[in-house]
């Protein structure tokens, strides 16, 4: 594929720089391919850090490394969330990932036999692709919230900090996923009267 003069071109682009593009940068560069991990944050592991204070994994540490690396605490312990950044941002230092930071992809096209894609930081073309974007990178906030009081306060998990940060009063949690029920069991424990749905 013949790219323009601006353009960078690597045999693979994994877009994403999460716990799945680490890993798979890892492995692809253990092969030899020549790669770069776009990555939106600014540093690796951010999104990591702006989850709330408390958060812990529920999967214990032995359970949580990625290849070739263990995760370094003990045994049956569950890592916070600055745990987990502190991980991810050694395990692209310890690997020597290729990684670009702070590079939103905005756009990934076909271009022949292979893809073109555009970004926040110019442009970039591969043979392959590989998104590791992760399920959630957008809140999914259902469409009857937009009908409720105005003077009801509504924040998505995302930007959940602490009990001490929600206006006064009662909370319901909608939504008793992994997020949900952690949430709802710290608001419970604060002393904050809690519903879930």
């Amino acid at each position: 594929m013949d790219s323009a003069p601006d353009t960078q071109h690597h045999q693979v682009i994994v877009i994403g720089g999460g716990q799945a593009g680490l890993a798979v940068g890892h492995l692809l560069k253990d092969r030899g391919l020549d790669l770069v991990i776009l990555d939106a944050e600014r540093q690796t592991g951010d999104q990591w850090r702006r989850r709330w204070d408390t958060l812990r994994l529920f999967t214990p540490a032995h359970h949580d490394g990625l290849p070739d690396r263990p995760f370094p605490a003990e045994r049956g312990s569950f890592p916070s969330r600055n745990d987990v950044a502190a991980y991810l941002a050694g395990y692209g230092d310890h690997f020597e990932l290729p990684i670009t930071r702070d590079t939103r992809v905005t756009r990934v096209e076909r271009d022949g036999s292979g893809f073109l894609l555009t970004t926040t930081r110019g442009r970039y073309s591969s043979d392959f692709v590989v998104i590791a974007t992760g399920a959630c990178a957008l809140p999914s906030v259902p469409e009857f919230a937009a009908g409720l009081d105005a003077q009801i306060s509504q924040i998505h998990s995302s930007f959940y900090v602490s009990p001490g940060k929600l206006p006064a009063g009662k909370v319901l949690v909608v939504g008793y996923g992994t997020s949900g029920a952690e949430i709802a069991e710290e608001l419970a424990i604060s002393g904050r009267e809690t519903g879930c749905r």
